[in-house]
């Protein structure tokens, strides 16, 4: 998106400056808190505090966009950070954390513990990603990769802490199988969150989309088809969760822009794949939601029929976009 800022094509980001900045956050806001809750996604709340604070800063506020993703970049999260903290902006209007990570203890019976841990992240492609992982772990069986801390806290190794962070990105039921063969690490269950990406037009502010309708994407063509044919605010939101659960449940495929990580391996892989399930059991869960001005909300419900799939799409009125 441009307008009202600098712009850099060798960037991954645009620089949305002044009444551009405020329009961008305000309506993201309303798209965010329109959105449906999951435990796996980054607090989304706390995403829109930080879009307050980035939209109040002096006079002419500055927002770095990632183009890639409709999302603020790294660098404005960081800012609305430092920002925040030294207003003292705490509790509930703190903004987003950069990367956030906690464990805690759910469970202890003598050399077992069972333990959640969660984190947030910013991905390397510029969307704001959750994980949840519930492990058990049992004392002896292995390297000391979770230890009790105070009260129901639980100290993490760094190098477990490091798969995870890295591990995030990545479909959840790589992360299942590659903490599965850790020496003493039994996984419950590992799901991913992942906000993103959001697509804004509001011609009244100086801020239009450029997503390339070239990728190969029926979603971002419809959206490219809505913006040439609207003069009024476009707005259009995409949340996202996969799950890898121990058991013996079916997959379940509720994702029309992805395929399942099976449709992608090779004939090889997929029958190591297969025997690998025999040894431990798990089933895949996928699910995608929207938030989306019309007709963009229309346009969404008949992609999602037919790619066969039953997703919810919140709509929201183009009003609600701007002041």
């Amino acid at each position: 998106m441009s307008g009202g800022g600098s712009n850099d094509a060798g960037a991954a980001a645009v620089c949305l400056e002044g009444d551009a900045a405020r329009a961008y956050a305000r309506a993201a806001s309303v798209l965010l808190r329109r959105a449906p809750g999951h435990p796996a996604l980054p607090p989304l709340r706390r995403l829109r505090n930080t879009l307050a604070v980035l939209a109040a800063q002096d006079r002419a506020p500055r927002i770095f966009v990632d183009r890639r993703t409709g999302l603020p970049s790294l660098a404005s999260l960081t800012r609305a950070k430092v920002r925040a903290e030294r207003a003292g902006r705490t509790g509930r209007a703190a903004p987003a954390d950069v990367d956030a990570f906690e464990a805690r203890v759910l469970h202890e019976e003598g050399a077992m513990l069972r333990v959640r841990i969660q984190l947030y992240k910013i991905a390397g492609d510029g969307h704001w990603i959750g994980l949840v992982a519930h492990l058990r772990w049992t004392r002896g069986a292995g390297p000391r990769w979770i230890a009790p801390a105070a009260g129901c806290s639980a100290e993490v190794d760094d190098r477990l802490r490091t798969l995870l962070y890295t591990w995030a990105t990545h479909d959840s039921e790589l992360s299942f199988t590659r903490l599965a063969d850790l020496d003493g690490i039994e996984v419950e269950r590992i799901e991913r969150g992942v906000v993103g990406p959001l697509r804004l037009s509001l011609p009244g502010a100086g801020v239009v989309a450029l997503h390339g309708a070239e990728q190969v994407d029926p979603f971002l063509a419809a959206w490219t088809v809505a913006v040439r044919k609207a003069d009024h605010p476009l707005g259009l939101l995409d949340l996202f969760s996969d799950a890898c659960v121990a058991g013996d449940d079916p997959d379940h495929d509720n994702d029309p822009r992805a395929r399942l990580l099976e449709a992608t391996l090779s004939a090889a892989g997929r029958a190591s794949r297969d025997a690998r399930r025999m040894e431990r059991p798990y089933g895949v869960v996928k699910d995608r939601w929207f938030v989306a001005t019309p007709p963009l909300d229309e346009a969404v419900r008949r992609l999602c029929r037919r790619a066969g799939t039953s997703n919810r799409v919140v709509s929201v009125s183009a009003v609600a976009l701007v002041p």
